[in-house]
């Protein structure tokens, strides 16, 4: 997962940078960022930054806003193990089961063909989904 810059385009925001955003200005800043950044690339923001910031999201109990960004990362990254990880994660602390299984299982189904996960996170996603699901039967 680097941080690669393309040719013509400035750099993404850095994690600090976007987590600034959503404290002063909230999650439509932020997206209105996104939607602006979007227009020139398809993957506005790196997946750490989304990563990083869904969990601090969750950290603070800020599941509705959490939910929004995680909506973001699975726009860029749709066959992101993490991104539907992230989405689960949140619809499963917010009390959304049928949301949470339904991302859950798009994490097993994405885990082995996602090129961005080394084998140690593959595994640990692949644990942590397990014992997500069984909390949901």
């Amino acid at each position: 997962m680097s941080a690669s810059v393309k040719p013509g385009l400035k750099e993404p925001p850095t994690t600090r940078e976007l987590k600034a955003i959503l404290e002063s200005d909230g999650i439509k800043k932020l997206v209105a960022l996104y939607t602006e950044r979007k227009a020139q690339d398809a993957q506005p923001f790196i997946q750490a930054s989304f990563v990083e910031i869904s969990d601090w999201l969750l950290a603070r109990k800020q599941y509705g806003v959490a939910k929004e960004l995680c909506g973001l990362f699975l726009d860029s990254y749709p066959n992101s193990a993490r991104a539907h990880y992230a989405l689960a994660n949140v619809a499963e602390q917010s009390n959304d089961s049928a949301l949470a299984r339904n991302h859950f299982m798009e994490v097993l189904r994405l885990l082995n063909d996602d090129p961005d996960l080394d084998y140690r996170t593959r595994k640990r996603l692949e644990q942590a989904t397990g014992q997500g699901l069984s909390r949901l039967k």
